[in-house]
């Protein structure tokens, strides 16, 4: 038995039927068809939908893999970076002679500087330390290098108050004589 509609049902059925064909055709366009897929999943999870369920648990299997080889490397890279680490601390603790607290020193400053190599920082901290000084060439041949046969050897032995007085005038005439010729 044929159905009669009024027109306002027959305009409902054509709505409901440009809807039909529109969904239909996003949902097989493969530009938009795992997004529509993907969307329908996520409004109805329990449903299956043939083909993108498999897609779906393949990819998340391939991703899986993905992040544990990815987790793997990362953990060999951290290995390696910590044996590098420990053994550029034991070649600089025996190279430098460091205990505990000198090498911990050592890298409380490299941490504080944003210095990375171990010989570097020790190098530059080194190089920071005040060397002794060295005295002058008079200084060391007069007191250090003595020669007993020298004149002023034999002067100083035979009479120090003599040869002191002596070299004071010595020192305040050649003073005199340099602010002489500054004038």
């Amino acid at each position: 038995m044929p159905v009669t509609l009024t027109d306002e049902q027959a305009q409902q059925l054509e709505r409901e039927h440009q809807v039909y064909l529109r969904a239909t055709k996003l949902w097989n366009d493969p530009a938009t068809s795992e997004e529509a897929k993907a969307l329908w999943k996520k409004g109805f999870p329990e449903e299956p939908i043939q083909g993108h369920d498999d897609k779906q648990q393949l990819r998340s299997e391939i991703q899986k893999l993905r992040d544990e080889r990815e987790t793997e490397k990362k953990q060999a890279q951290e290995k390696e970076q910590d044996t590098d680490l420990a053994r550029r601390r034991a070649d600089i603790r025996s190279k430098y002679n460091l205990d505990d607290d000198g090498l911990k020193e050592l890298e409380d400053w490299m941490t504080k500087r944003g210095v990375a190599d171990h010989e570097v920082a020790h190098s530059y901290r080194e190089s920071q330390k005040p060397k002794p000084s060295e005295g002058t060439a008079d200084y060391q041949r007069h007191f250090w290098h003595r020669e007993r046969n020298r004149p002023e050897y034999k002067e100083v032995v035979e009479d120090p108050e003599g040869y002191a007085e002596k070299e004071i005038f010595g020192v305040v005439k050649r003073m005199q004589d340099q602010e002489r010729e500054r004038r």
